[in-house]
């Protein structure tokens, strides 16, 4: 199975000078899904997977792809896509 999540698809905001875009991805329990990325974003862009309960399932830096995750439960996970400030 394999998402595309274009960059107008997403929530992009600012907090502090820190980027954010969140993504809701409906996802089947058992059904594997590779997550990756097609362009860098520059700095210390990390990215994070929640589940339905908002559960942590993965954490990853945005230089690497966040990869196969098979979820446990059905339904719409959160897919968050940060870059902190460093400059503060």
């Amino acid at each position: 199975q394999a998402l595309r999540l274009t960059q107008d698809s997403g929530l992009g905001s600012r907090i502090d000078g820190a980027y954010f875009d969140a993504f809701r991805i409906g996802l089947v329990a058992g059904a594997p899904v590779y997550i990756n990325r097609e362009n860098e974003i520059a700095g210390n862009a990390t990215w994070r997977l929640y589940d339905p309960h908002g559960v942590l399932v993965r954490e990853r830096s945005f230089r690497e792809d966040l990869g196969i995750v098979t979820p446990r439960v059905t339904g719409d996970y959160t897919l968050v896509i940060a870059e902190r400030n460093d400059n503060t």
